[in-house]
């Protein structure tokens, strides 16, 4: 159904798709590691059929419980406990009061933890029927503006505003009918005023004719969306790839190379503005494995160093101040604080 039927009513009704929509990234602040440098070049994908189904949800452990498992104490038997009056009083009286202030802190850390596990609790049946939503919405291809509509349209009726609710009907209906075949064509409506047809043979051959279009069009929104879920897919896959190659090739520059600190944010910098250009001019040049990664951190670090060589000073030679070879008094190695002094003053 399209979404032009309703987005021109001032119901005065609220969006409610918005709430399970992520806010909007905020600029880009710089690029602090080869992850932030690839997905700022090549852009996030669409979540994880496992987020999206809400799997990982049931899985992890709340905070809280790990927590209290670990105490001692009040809270846990294995755990170190609370220091009774009779201990305190064998501290200094600055030890005690600091004592004492840590336990509060601790005691009030867990009250907190619970209180968030709880909140966490009741909401977690809340996010999974989010889940159930959007799966269903996105296997029958329902926009969040349709679902808009269709809970303004509800909210219309259930509060007695049924004129406003009619006219945001009114529309939907009239295209109903015409995707069912319900609606004749001018040519069909002519035959029939003219006698060469009855009404109920145009409107079967109308609608066995709009039958096969609808199938039609549905296999076509079902092959592009399969298209486009599996090139998301390897989209994902790609980044992915990518991020675990640059990090294991910037950890060999890290122990290999003793100037990499001063050279790492460059070369990630270089590789945004790289990535960057290739998805824009040419996408099907992106590297698809871990050695045209490597080859292109190679080209940048390549660049990045190249600009580097401009700030650093030309070596000068240094001339002896006697007249012996500079490596003369290098070829043994002084014995004494005498020989040493003896060796840099060139006597």
């Amino acid at each position: 159904m399209t979404d032009s039927s309703t987005a021109g009513a001032d119901t005065g009704v609220v969006e409610v798709s918005g709430v399970s929509q992520a806010e909007s990234p905020p600029a880009n602040e710089g690029v602090k590691s080869y992850e932030d440098a690839i997905d700022a070049a090549l852009g996030s994908t669409e979540e994880s059929p496992a987020s999206a189904s809400g799997d990982e949800a049931s899985t992890s452990k709340p905070t809280g419980e790990t927590v209290k498992a670990d105490e001692g104490g009040e809270n846990g038997s294995d755990g170190p406990q609370d220091p009774t009056e009779d201990e305190l009083k064998s501290y200094s009286h600055t030890a005690q009061s600091r004592i004492r202030e840590l336990v509060d802190r601790r005691k009030a850390a867990e009250s907190q933890i619970t209180e968030r596990d709880q909140q966490i609790e009741e909401l977690r049946p809340r996010a999974e029927r989010i889940d159930k939503l959007e799966s269903f919405m996105r296997a029958n291809s329902v926009s969040h503006q349709d679902l808009d509509n269709a809970v303004n349209i509800s909210a219309l009726i259930q509060t007695g505003r049924y004129d406003q609710a009619l006219q945001l009907m009114g529309p939907i209906y009239q295209e109903l009918l015409d995707r069912t075949g319900n609606i004749l064509p001018q040519e069909l409506q002519q035959e029939v005023e003219a006698g060469y047809i009855t009404r109920q043979r145009a409107l079967e051959l109308h609608k066995s004719r709009k039958s096969s279009e609808n199938a039609t069009a549905r296999e076509k929104a079902a092959t592009e969306r399969d298209q486009r879920e599996s090139a998301e897919r390897a989209h994902a896959n790609r980044v992915d790839m990518m991020t675990r190659a640059g990090d294991a090739w910037a950890a060999q520059k890290k122990t290999s190379d003793p100037d990499w600190s001063t050279k790492q944010d460059l070369v990630n910098s270089e590789l945004e503005l790289q990535l960057r250009r290739i998805a824009q001019s040419a996408p099907q040049d992106l590297p698809s494995d871990i050695a045209g990664v490597r080859k292109l951190l190679d080209g940048c670090l390549k660049t990045v160093e190249g600009r580097l060589k401009v700030f650093r000073p030309a070596p000068q030679a240094i001339t002896p101040t006697t007249g012996r070879p500079a490596g003369a008094g290098a070829q043994s190695k002084p014995a004494t604080y005498m020989d040493a002094i003896n060796q840099a003053l060139g006597e």
